[in-house]
């Protein structure tokens, strides 16, 4: 009986832990990605380096030391991680190592939400309707606005891989300046740099383009690290 009660709540705990993965949204692939499986590459050196930096971000995020400006780290106001570079780099990995470590040391709402598809959630809210006890179905636009809202550690991935509209960048600028206001750590991962020109604007910077002029401002104030993901794909090798 003793080792029957352990196994249930061995996979008591199992299924706690898978829940609490899916609602940070590290599924599929994501929910193994951690610090220790990040492949570091001889033919990219630069890989080893960009992991220390995310790991020391991370760390210092976890024990509070990036809001001591006499520790030689960032001061207040600068919680915020950019990651960018061309696809396959490693980039989402690491920034969902950074949720799974939040995780871990027993952080609550941390939040991994790729761009696109939080969009598409957002739309779907609009047309929810009502089962047969006169009750919604489904998530509301105000829960999921709320996550990268509040959430007390966000990550947001592939910020550019969607041309923006008025609507997707009111969207973000809602939720990005209520977490600068409220200094809450953030990752944000792109394809394109801050300081790289739009190809479809000349003289205007991409990342302007995509997030607007405000919280493109809040960006490069807020920013911890930026930290450019440049080498072969990890996918293909090109």
């Amino acid at each position: 009986h003793t080792i029957e009660l352990a196994s249930a709540e061995t996979q008591l705990q199992i299924i706690e832990h898978k829940t609490m993965l899916v609602k940070a949204g590290l599924i599929g692939w994501l929910a193994d990605a951690n610090f220790d499986n990040y492949a570091t590459r001889e033919e990219w050196p630069i890989s080893a380096d960009n992991w220390q930096r995310v790991w020391t971000y991370v760390s210092a995020l976890l024990d509070g030391s990036i809001d001591d400006p006499q520790g030689g780290l960032a001061g207040p106001c600068k919680r915020w991680l950019i990651l960018y570079g061309s696809f396959g780099m490693g980039k989402s990995h690491l920034a969902a190592s950074a949720i799974h470590e939040a995780l871990n040391a027993g952080w609550t709402q941390c939040y991994f939400r790729v761009w696109p598809e939080y969009l598409r959630r957002l739309q779907a809210s609009w047309n929810r309707q009502k089962d047969d006890a006169g009750e919604w179905v489904g998530e509301n636009e105000a829960q999921i606005t709320e996550e990268l809202q509040s959430g007390k550690l966000v990550v947001i991935d592939d910020l550019d891989k969607r041309q923006p509209t008025d609507w997707s960048r009111s969207v973000l600028y809602t939720a990005l300046n209520h977490r600068y206001n409220a200094n809450l750590p953030t990752i944000l991962t792109f394809n394109y740099g801050p300081d790289q020109a739009d190809p479809k604007a000349p003289g205007r910077l991409a990342l302007e383009n995509y997030l607007g002029g405000a919280i493109f401002d809040r960006l490069i104030q807020s920013a911890y690290d930026v930290i450019e993901f440049n080498g072969p794909s990890y996918r293909s090798s090109v």
